[in-house]
């Protein structure tokens, strides 16, 4: 990543990626998102899915780089700095009834544009749902999303990590 940004801390690691709070010379905060080399063939999918999408409660991408940050692919995008399982593990419960209820609409409109775009996020969950500092609610992590073209299902086989059998 150029000079233009400063890496202050990680904040998260993932199954194909990490996350770092950067900063740049403006001293706007965002998230600079690095793939591991395993993942780095799907890097371009989640570019590719938030370049497409415009929509106040979906992670802007600012910039995107295939093989740049130690011949890794990285992203640059809005930043959000806690996702809901955090939110709800530091709160220990739902703060308001108000809060849920914009929350859950929210996140349902930006499921829905998602849909009516032809995609398949593919990979909701508590950590894929963040929150920026003015609070408002951000999907985010596209790079196992799928595309439909014309009505057919376009796009690459999904980055999958086993996990094994769930305990029961």
């Amino acid at each position: 990543i150029s000079s233009a940004y400063r890496i202050i801390r990680k904040v998260g690691d993932g199954a194909a990626s990490t996350v770092y709070e950067v900063q740049n010379r403006r001293g706007h905060q965002l998230a600079l998102k690095v793939y591991n080399h395993e993942a780095a063939k799907y890097a371009s999918l989640d570019a590719n899915v938030l370049h497409k999408l415009s929509h106040p409660n979906i992670v802007k991408l600012y910039d995107f780089d295939g093989d740049g940050f130690e011949k890794r692919p990285w992203m640059l995008l809005e930043w959000a700095p806690i996702n809901l399982e955090e939110r709800l593990i530091e709160e220990g419960r739902v703060s308001s009834i108000n809060g849920l209820k914009k929350d859950g609409m929210a996140f349902l409109d930006a499921l829905k544009y998602i849909h009516e775009s032809g995609i398949l996020h593919k990979d909701l969950k508590a950590k894929n749902i963040l929150f920026d500092p003015q609070n408002v609610l951000k999907i985010t992590d596209f790079n196992v999303a799928q595309e439909e073209v014309n009505g057919k299902k376009k796009g690459k086989k999904v980055f999958h990590v086993n996990i094994g059998q769930p305990d029961l």
